[in-house]
């Protein structure tokens, strides 16, 4: 697994954390073994394979946020409004620090 990782770009974030922050983004399983032991007691990350190209809204990385309420096995409820939450800045696919 070690070798799937070379060459190509990955990015791990903390699974409670939001605004961008403690992410790492790492090309070999050294950095993120260095990473994870700095961070030794946060337990559960989100790794995966990192967008070179993603789809921007107004130059800058997006996502939405939605509101489910599943009640039992076949009713699910979707709340009207969605939020669409955009990083600070523009994307500089450059600048992988932020």
């Amino acid at each position: 697994q070690r070798n799937a990782m070379a060459g190509t770009l990955w990015i791990a974030k903390p699974s409670y954390a939001n605004k961008g922050s403690e992410i790492l983004v790492f090309s070999s399983y050294e950095e993120l073994e260095v990473h994870l032991l700095e961070w030794h007691s946060l337990r559960e990350w989100v790794v995966q394979r990192y967008i070179e190209r993603p789809l921007l809204f107004q130059k800058r990385k997006f996502h939405f946020r939605a509101y489910v309420l599943a009640v039992g096995a076949l009713k699910v409820y979707f709340w009207d409004d969605v939020l669409l939450l955009s990083a600070q800045r523009e994307y500089d696919a450059d600048c992988l620090d932020d």
